[in-house]
Parts: structure tokens; C-alpha cells; sequence
């Protein structure tokens, strides 16, 4: 029952991603905005890719914010959420936010646990 509960609400509370604007939305709130290609990625593709990801990791199993981490794979700085790749913090989104990756990341890392504290359903509280 808690594999169905998950499934639908990853399908549900993940919103369509605006690829113009490369917005990855959870709950109705944007928590990544692709500004950049990289890794041979357009722009839409990258944030296309992050926000099935997201669905991917929010269908499969129980989620919770504590789950979302940052870490350096391949040298790079990624969101991760149950070890699981949502998206790589590069380094051309980093300088138009004035930041640096690892800092974005955070940024980004926040922005989801955030999302996934508000959109989390919880049990009623016993009276």
C-alpha cells in the first residue's frame, strides 16, 4: 500500500517542467531553475531529465526530506535523494546565481526537503 501511496503521490505533486525556462517543480513550488546546457544537454533536456528523475525517486519508495543529500560524484556536485542522481550543480548556473556548485547544490537541496516537508501526507493526529 505504501509503494501505491508513493507512486501516486510522485505522479501527482510533480508539476510539468516549463523546458523554456528549464523549471523543475515539486508541489506547485520550483526548486531547480536550468538555466544552462551541459553534458551535451539542451536547457529543456537537462530539466526534463531532472524532473523525471524526481517522479522516478517519489513512485518507487517512501521519501522523506532527510533523504535529500549533497554529494561529489565525478568531481562534479550533485542533489541526490536516497543516493539516487536528481541533478548536477553546474558551474555556469553557479555564476549567473554568483554562487559556486557546491553552494547551489545546497540551495537546490533545501529547496526540495522544503517541497517534500509541505507535499508529504501525514497521518491524522489520534485524539
Amino acid at each position: 500500500m505504501r509503494i501505491l501511496i508513493s507512486a501516486l503521490l510522485g505522479i501527482v505533486l510533480a508539476a510539468p517542467v516549463l523546458a523554456a525556462g528549464g523549471d523543475v517543480s515539486l508541489a506547485g513550488r520550483v526548486i531547480f531553475r536550468i538555466r544552462f546546457p551541459a553534458g551535451g544537454y539542451t536547457v529543456g533536456q537537462r530539466a526534463d531529465a531532472a524532473q523525471n528523475r524526481l517522479v522516478t525517486v517519489l513512485s518507487l519508495q517512501e521519501v522523506t526530506p532527510n533523504d535529500v543529500a549533497v554529494r561529489i560524484v565525478n568531481k562534479e556536485t550533485v542533489v541526490v535523494v536516497k543516493d539516487e542522481l536528481v541533478i548536477t550543480a553546474d558551474w555556469p548556473t553557479a555564476r549567473f546565481n554568483k554562487t559556486t556548485p557546491d553552494k547551489l547544490a545546497a540551495i537546490w537541496a533545501e529547496n526540495l526537503r522544503q517541497a517534500l516537508s509541505i507535499s508529504i501526507p501525514r497521518p491524522p493526529h489520534a485524539r
